[in-house]
Order: C-alpha cells, then structure tokens, then sequence
C-alpha cells in the first residue's frame, strides 16, 4: 500500500505532527526516515522489511551494509543513510564525557555498558577499571565470542588493572540468549577474583551480566561473594 492510499490521519509524518513524535510506533518512526519506499511498497512497507531483518529495533544496531542492500528499495545511499542513523544512536548511548565518570551503583554502570555490550550478538567479557573514587579510567574488553568463563584468568584481568593504576574493577559480561542468569562458572571465576584481589590489593566492585537492555548484579545477588570487599 501506498502513503497515499492511508488515511491522512495515520500517515507518519502527519501523525507525529498532530500527536507528538513519541505516538509513533517503530516501524512509523522508521518509515518516517526512510522517507521513500519503492514500486512495490511504501516507506512503512521497507521500515517493515528492516525491522524484520534485524528483529526490532534493538537489533538494528547489528545490521549491515551487505544486509540492507539486499532489502527491495535500499541501494548505497539509502543504506549508508539508515547506517548513519545507527552510528548516531550508538553514541547518544554513550555518556557525555563529564558523566561517564562516577559508576558507584549497579544501575549507573548498566546505563554505561549496556549501550556497548547489552544487545551483540556474540558474548564478551570485560572489565572497567576504576579510580578510588568509582570514576572510569578505562573499559578493556578482554574476551569475544562463545564464552568459557575458566578462559577468564585473574593474571590476565589484574595485569591489565595494574598497567592503568586501577583501584577497583566491575566484571561485566553479556548473554546474547537474554539469559540474566550467572552460571555455576560465573560465581567460580568471580569467587578467585575477588580473593586474588584482596590479596593484591584491588576490590572487584561487582559481576554485572547485561542481557538486551536488562541486567543482573551479582553483588545484589550474592553480596556475601563480595563480603569485606567494597570500595
């Protein structure tokens, strides 16, 4: 169906401006970008084929020229524009520069990685190194791919901390599944890492697992693995 054969009211572009850009449904607020669809479809029809691609519009960021280009209606142009739209929602994600400095709760390191890590399609494993004062000196990702926690070795984790004078670190790791659930190894590895860093004399702050926006905290979930060990 054509933009012109939907009534005026539920086009797009009339419906953000009579109702507000937030009344706007995905595939709307999608097609309103895209602008043009093709011979055979409407710009809600290729916002359609998009979102079908990736899954939803979390899943867009993953998406890629090759993939798009194959879309009926997307040639380069199109497609370098849909990408410049995902690049520039990447780095709304991050923080601004002054406030990426103080993760002293769970929620506020999950705000800080999930935009990073929360919905790739492969598992990572990484650290942030923290000042005494909880400020960010650096995110090291330290592990891609199918994860076996026993690979997470305390000499590999602790070198990178030293080198940059870290005081504390957050572990964080994703579940592409969506699984929020830390394994028999993830409360293992975290055990001998919080006690190889009582002994060198750097707190593991927390085990946070950020799953398609979602996250768990292993210290609210298990405070006693970090007994005596805050920062």
């Amino acid at each position: 169906m054509k933009i012109e054969e939907i009534p005026v009211t539920l086009r797009p572009r009339e419906k953000a401006l009579a109702n507000g850009i937030s009344s706007l449904s995905d595939r709307e607020l999608l097609a309103l970008y895209v602008r043009n669809g093709s011979k055979k479809g409407s710009a809600l029809d290729l916002a359609d084929q998009i979102l079908n691609l990736s899954g939803g519009l979390p899943g867009l960021r993953y998406v890629t020229r090759s993939e798009l280009v194959k879309l009926h209606g997307v040639q380069n142009v199109k497609a370098t524009e849909i990408l410049a739209l995902i690049e520039i929602s990447k780095r709304l994600n991050e923080p601004l520069s002054h406030e990426k400095n103080i993760l002293n709760n769970p929620l506020k390191i999950v705000q800080w990685v999930n935009g990073l890590i929360g919905y790739e399609k492969q598992e990572i494993f990484m650290i942030l190194c923290l000042d005494v004062h909880m400020n960010v000196i650096e995110a090291i990702e330290l592990f891609k791919g199918t994860l076996n926690m026993s690979q997470v070795h305390p000499r590999d984790i602790f070198r990178e901390a030293i080198e940059r004078n870290t005081y504390q670190i957050v572990l964080v790791h994703n579940h592409p599944s969506g699984s929020l659930d830390f394994s028999h190894s993830d409360l293992e590895v975290t055990k001998a890492l919080v006690q190889s860093g009582k002994m060198i004399g750097i707190s593991i702050v927390d085990h946070i697992l950020v799953a398609s926006g979602s996250y768990a905290s292993l210290r609210e979930l298990r405070s006693e693995i970090f007994q005596n060990d805050a920062g």
